[in-house]
């Protein structure tokens, strides 16, 4: 009975990076594949604890916290004016606690990009 409504908005995409799984509120010691979810979604509280995650994709970090993460090859966009590529993965208050992340653009103004900056030093704004 809840297959069908995986297919619809929020959920749709989701489950694919999870292996099928619904995602929970805690993701602990996951590889988690944005390319397999739904462009333009948005993550609410979350937190993600030993996690891979990765992607050919944008991301926005909306007062998130950050501990113990690396980041392979860190890149920035700068966007004025609160625009975003359209398909931006967007994180809103969640927590990443000793994760890896790689192959993701964050985007933000430039005071979100400088504050990514000072987590993740070795990156490149562009």
């Amino acid at each position: 009975m809840l297959a069908p409504l995986l297919k619809w908005p929020p959920w749709n995409g989701v489950s694919a990076a999870f292996g099928g799984r619904a995602l929970p509120k805690h993701i602990k010691n996951e590889q988690i594949d944005l390319t397999a979810i739904t462009p333009g979604r948005s993550f609410l509280r979350h937190t993600f604890e030993s996690c891979e995650i990765f992607g050919a994709v944008h991301v926005m970090f909306g007062e998130c916290h950050v501990e113990h993460t690396a980041w392979a090859r860190a890149e920035f966009l700068i966007m004025p004016d609160r625009m975003v590529p359209p398909g931006t993965i967007a994180f809103y208050g969640c927590k990443f606690i000793g994760c890896k992340f790689s192959g993701i653009k964050a985007v933000g103004n430039e005071n979100e990009i400088q504050a990514l900056r000072a987590i993740f030093p070795q990156g490149t704004a562009l």
